[in-house]
């Protein structure tokens, strides 16, 4: 950057006639510190923007993957509805599996990603010279993870449901074919159930 007063623009350009079209733009160190300021706002901003989107994609894609798993287990589902179970009962059983399998995920994930950002902080400072500073605060790590398994089980709450109240003669439904022959490929796994 380049600062120039109005003596030093004319012994320059030959001319004192600073017109703002040109390229230069005279500013006042308050005027300077502002946009500065400015520009370092956006830019959290920005980050703030990323943080939300990384969390939302981590939500879904959680949500997707243990929903499409509960989606395929109606039958034992429709088995344990006509041993007795009540949809109640299949709700609950439904929420500690997936509190248990998002909060290993999460936890797992989080340990996994301060490794992987130590790792990379090592190579910057071996090629580059230039660390990539970090820190773990515990407090806004724990809020993160509780954050993706909360809104996690909140999307799961959709198939969930869908997947508690089905009806008990979809257990038989589930072994026979498009044309209404039995399928044996899943073996006597229905039998095994009863």
């Amino acid at each position: 950057m380049i600062i120039l007063n109005r003596a030093d623009y004319r012994q320059a350009w030959s001319t004192s006639d600073i017109r703002a079209d040109t390229a230069l733009k005279v500013q006042t160190s308050a005027q300077r510190a502002s946009q500065a300021d400015d520009l370092a706002w956006q830019g959290l901003s920005r980050m703030g923007q990323i943080t939300f989107l990384l969390i939302a994609a981590a939500v879904l894609a959680l949500a997707a993957a243990m929903g499409a798993g509960i989606w395929q287990r109606r039958a034992s589902f429709a088995a344990k509805r006509s041993e007795g179970f009540s949809p109640l009962q299949l709700r609950q059983m439904l929420i500690v599996e997936s509190v248990l399998v998002l909060g290993t995920g999460a936890i797992v994930g989080a340990i996994a990603a301060a490794y992987g950002h130590l790792l990379s902080d090592r190579f910057l400072r071996q090629t580059t010279g230039f660390p990539a500073p970090f820190t773990i605060e515990g407090i806004h790590s724990i809020e993160t993870i509780l954050i993706v398994i909360i809104g996690a089980l909140v999307v799961l709450a959709i198939p969930g449901y869908k997947a508690s109240v089905v009806s008990q003669r979809w257990r038989y439904r589930s072994n026979t074919t498009d044309s209404g022959a039995v399928d044996d490929s899943a073996g006597s796994y229905q039998h095994a159930q009863v």
